[in-house]
């Protein structure tokens, strides 16, 4: 289905948090099999990467190939979806899979990587001997309209008739958009939140806090803070997938935030990438 434009039809039980689930719509692009063999360009999973530098390493090892935004092709694909995304260049993704860091740690940076390719026609990069490549997988961006999960901060407190009315809709509207039942790659839009909305933790982390637990969100500092959470948004999200050997945490996500100033920079070193699992 290529871009649904309506929110899931919200029963009566619903009526009270109407406006505000309709207020979260946003459009994203979900990443679904190509059925392409991988080429010098477009968008992947798995695989090898292009580049003409050094491997990226953890502070223990080389780190993960998860894939490659191929931002040219988004932006041919579908114009003006995601106008804040940058119009060229491609963006390869790291993350040690071995470790699979949480993200609320300011330590944690150091164990996943984005590199920001300008261009070219770069060969396949060799893979140091420790890794084994995932499988490719070629994937095509494909329009649709994204809503907040349950438990995103735009979302009203639910009562719990509320909760399990809208997390069923939810759950059934990310099922038709993305075709699958738990499959989630996608890129902008609303995060398909596993746990907590991150984004207030990434502010955090930001700042050189650490914030795995409630003491943490309870400073002064940290309800301060709270205010640069809508700053940071959802740039691409990658999930447990079997047949790519992906396996975050027990079946979980992996989010990469940025905020918007470092994205027009393409500024990608102070992303916070999460993981989430049930």
């Amino acid at each position: 289905m290529d871009e649904p434009s309506n929110p899931p039809a919200l029963p009566p039980s619903l009526a009270r948090v109407r406006r505000a689930i309709e207020a979260t719509a946003e459009a994203c692009l979900v990443l679904r099999a190509a059925g392409e063999p991988v080429g010098p360009a477009g968008t992947v999973l798995g695989g090898v990467p292009r580049m003409g530098q050094e491997w990226p390493r953890s502070p223990e090892r080389p780190m993960a190939f998860v894939g490659a935004l191929d931002f040219a092709e988004l932006a041919r694909v579908a114009p003006g979806v995601l106008p804040w995304l940058p119009e060229a260049g491609r963006l390869l993704f790291f993350y040690d899979e071995d470790e699979q860091r949480w993200g609320f740690d300011p330590e944690d940076r150091e164990w996943s990587r984005l590199v920001f390719v300008e261009g070219g026609e770069e060969a396949p990069a060799t893979p140091p001997a420790a890794i084994a490549p995932h499988p490719s997988r070629r994937v095509r961006p494909v329009r649709a309209a994204s809503f907040a999960a349950p438990m995103d901060a735009r979302v009203p407190a639910l009562e719990p008739a509320e909760w399990e009315a809208y997390s069923a809709l939810h759950a059934a509207h990310q099922q038709e958009i993305h075709g699958h039942e738990w499959l989630r790659h996608q890129v902008g839009g609303n995060p398909d939140w596993i746990q907590d909305d991150a984004r207030h933790e990434a502010a955090l982390v930001a700042h050189g806090i650490r914030a795995d637990g409630p003491e943490a969100y309870a400073t002064d500092e940290a309800r301060r803070l709270e205010g640069e959470a809508a700053e940071w948004r959802l740039l691409w999200q990658v999930s447990s997938d079997e047949e790519l050997g992906f396996t975050w945490g027990d079946v979980g996500h992996l989010y990469v935030l940025v905020r918007a100033d470092d994205l027009a920079r393409r500024d990608f070193a102070r992303a916070q990438v999460v993981l989430q699992c049930t």
